[in-house]
């Protein structure tokens, strides 16, 4: 080749499509990775409401809530929830202590756990 004709060879070329599919593959996983952790935080965050909603409703009950373990289904954000409430005794006999745990419905990994205190007025 004579120095006025410019250009690249057939091997740079595939060199540098290597090169770009390389990274293109890492920016694709990285996506991925983005989109899991997304729904993670969705559904840590979707969690996390139906439990405060479930304390603010026994907060706001005159009656003291039943002593013991009990679970319910919720539907939130067209998602349906296992809840389970854990009502015991304190050192105040005015005083509930509360746990609640939430997971998606048919799933045993915890999405949310909140407790709270009911007391009498």
């Amino acid at each position: 080749m004579s120095g006025k004709e410019r250009g690249f060879s057939l091997i740079e070329v595939v060199v540098a499509l290597g090169v770009i599919s390389v990274a293109m593959l890492a920016l694709v996983r990285i996506a991925g990775e983005n989109a899991k952790a997304v729904a993670a935080m969705e559904e840590k965050a979707l969690a996390g409401i139906v439990a405060e909603n479930r304390l603010i409703e026994l907060l706001f009950e005159r009656e003291q809530p039943p002593a013991g373990k009990s679970e319910g289904e919720i539907e939130l954000a067209g998602r349906n929830w296992t809840l389970t409430e854990r009502v015991s005794a304190t050192a105040d006999p005015d005083i509930f202590r509360i746990d609640l745990s939430v997971q998606r419905e048919g799933e045993d990994r915890q999405a949310a756990d909140l407790t709270g205190f009911w007391g009498r007025d």
